[in-house]
Formats: C-alpha cells, sequence, structure tokens
C-alpha cells in the first residue's frame, strides 16, 4: 500500500516513504500509550475520540489489525460499552506486530525505532 503512494512509487528508499513511516511509528506509539492510559483511568470520551483518529490513520497506512481494532472499539463504544483493560492490550500487541513487520520489511530502522521505543506499559 505504501510503496504505491505518488512520490513513493515504489521505491524503499524514498524520502516521502520514510517522513511517512517515521510519522506513523512516531504517532502509534503515542497513541496506544495514550489509549493504554486512558482506558485504565476510565477516560471513554478521550478513548473513543482517540480510535476513531487512529482507525482512519491506521486504514491509510496499511496497518489493518490496528484498523480493525480501532473500528471495533469504535463501534462498541457507539453501542454504549466502556473499553476494556483486554482491548488495551490488544492495541500493544497489534502494535508489536505492526512494528515487527516495519522492521522485517526494512521500512523502519532499529536507529528509528530506538528513539521512539520503551515499554508500551507506561
Amino acid at each position: 500500500m505504501l510503496l504505491g503512494l505518488p512520490g513513493v512509487n515504489g521505491k524503499r528508499e524514498s524520502p516521502m516513504l520514510q517522513r511517512l513511516v517515521a510519522l506513523f511509528v512516531t504517532e502509534t506509539v503515542r497513541n496506544v500509550r495514550s489509549l493504554q492510559r486512558l482506558i485504565a483511568t476510565g477516560d471513554s470520551a478521550a478513548v473513543k475520540a482517540l480510535v476513531h483518529k487512529m482507525k482512519s490513520g491506521c486504514f491509510a497506512i496499511g496497518a489493518l489489525r490496528l484498523a480493525a481494532l480501532a473500528r471495533a472499539l469504535d463501534e462498541r463504544m457507539k453501542s454504549g460499552a466502556e473499553p476494556t483493560p483486554t482491548e488495551a492490550t490488544g492495541f500493544a500487541e497489534a502494535w508489536e506486530g505492526c512494528r515487527q513487520a516495519l522492521l522485517d520489511e526494512g521500512l523502519i530502522s532499529m536507529e528509528l525505532w530506538s528513539r521512539v521505543e520503551g515499554p508500551l506499559e507506561q
């Protein structure tokens, strides 16, 4: 999906691709950490706003597992359900899988990862 974007044109070394992936990684680490904290503190309104934002961003970049989790939680919350700690764990696990796929595909470097890494349970 990302390799087909205008400005990337199938080139893994494209500066556009590097900027997009770096932004996605930075924002997703921040969002998953925030989501865990917000669920733990019971801030449902903030959780709802964040998963709505994550849903769009994850779909756009092709992080389909994260996007599906965000969509499912967004829909559950629209029905009046409250987010659960299990869902927070699911997001952390999905992000770990996405991160590993980005590393395996050479779309992020260990250097980039080392700038944003840290335990997600903060």
